[in-house]
């Protein structure tokens, strides 16, 4: 029967700080090297010894689940693992553990023997095999769990499991898609320009380019991915975004970027991805260029809006002051503006301003101005 090692992690010092449930791969024997991940080569048929330590680098004791998993795609391509109520079929169901549940104590380490039987079954493709230990912990069947209708929400940490089988390795890695779609729309805080002037025009704010490839090598492989982007117009704004990910082999992947678009320009995409090929020398692939016009149809919209109204205002004043169909009156002695205003019904500033008059507004006996075609007020006096 396997044993179990159990010790007492110490803090560094008084400022250590405590970070849950860890999964490491042990030391020697097993392994020279201080290791993230269990990878070993191995044929149909080999069995190999391996330990992982378990380490509850906490201030509390912990009921810990430990178990094997095959790795599966996500749904960007990158590592995921199966559940542990899932059927493994994989590197999952070659390992054995030398114990599945286990208490532990506050900054407490557990050493799992961990058995690797690869099946002695010539059919197995060549090549990289890959799954994880996974550690959690024991779930709490109490009132609380039975009053959230039975749902447990649990955190998973793992070391992966990488098992490379001999034969003819393949590292090829393809292009398979490079577009562009808007995600964002931009927006104002400004009147008449706004959001909703935004909305109707559908005007970007920001776009989200993806770059979907495929490896298509019987390993996984390290993936480099960039987003180029130039400013053809004034060359001041080019821009590279970068991104890594692990790619499962013969596995689909989609990496995403974000580019915030300015208010004006003419820019230039493309992408390209780098990875290392069977003679672990890198390899780049290029993407078509996509060009795109950045201009601010909602911005000229609203100026135009802002300048019709300034001439509707313009149009609206000339055509209230322009004095047509008013009548000529005859300045007679005593009148002065403010009176013939009142006469007529009008504020004399209007009667001013139609007549183009301009401070001190002196009237002279005998000259002739222009006035409302009605005596509002000296109609009213008559009929009283």
């Amino acid at each position: 029967m396997a044993t179990c090692l159990s010790l007492t992690i110490q803090p560094s010092s008084a400022e250590f700080v405590l970070r849950g449930i860890s999964v490491k791969p042990a030391g020697q024997p097993y392994s020279n090297e201080d290791r993230t991940w269990l990878v070993h080569d191995m044929k149909p048929g080999d069995v190999l010894e391996d330990a992982v330590y378990i380490v509850n680098d906490t201030e509390e004791n912990k009921d810990i689940i430990i178990y094997p998993a095959d790795a599966t795609p996500s749904s960007d391509g990158g590592f995921a693992l199966k559940q542990k109520i899932e059927e493994m079929t994989g590197v999952g169901s070659w390992i054995k553990l030398s114990q599945y549940e286990f208490s532990m104590k506050p900054r407490e380490a557990v050493l799992v023997n961990v058995t690797i039987a690869v099946p002695n079954d010539p059919t197995l493709d060549v090549g990289e095999h890959s799954g994880a230990i996974l550690a959690q912990e024991k779930p709490k069947e109490d009132a609380e769990t039975q009053a959230q209708g039975g749902i447990i929400l649990t955190t998973r940490v793992g070391a992966r499991v990488y098992i490379t089988l001999p034969g003819e390795v393949k590292k090829e890695v393809v292009m398979s898609s490079f577009n562009y779609t808007a995600t964002k729309i931009r927006s104002y805080n400004i009147p008449l320009i706004g959001e909703k002037l935004s909305r109707l025009l559908k005007i970007p704010g920001v776009y989200a380019f993806s770059v979907g490839f495929e490896n298509k090598g019987n390993t996984s492989n390290d993936v480099k991915i960039k987003l180029i982007a130039k400013d053809d117009l004034f060359h001041k704004n080019d821009s590279v975004t970068e991104s890594s990910q692990k790619v499962g082999r013969e596995t689909e992947a989609l990496n995403n970027f974000e580019w915030k678009v300015p208010l004006f320009g003419k820019y230039s995409f493309s992408s390209s991805i780098t990875y290392n090929d069977i003679a672990n020398e890198e390899k780049t692939l290029e993407s078509e260029v996509i060009t795109l016009w950045i201009i601010p149809y909602d911005l000229i919209a609203g100026i135009v809006l802002i300048l019709l109204a300034i001439i509707v205002i313009i149009v609206i004043r000339k055509i209230k002051y322009s004095g047509k169909n008013w009548l000529n009156h005859k300045v007679s002695s005593k009148e002065t503006l403010q009176s013939i205003a009142e006469i007529y019904g009008i504020r004399w500033q209007k009667l001013a301003k139609v007549n183009k008059m301009s401070a001190p507004y002196a009237l002279q006996v005998g000259s002739v101005i222009l006035v409302p075609p009605r005596k509002k007020t000296l109609e009213k006096k008559s009929k009283k």
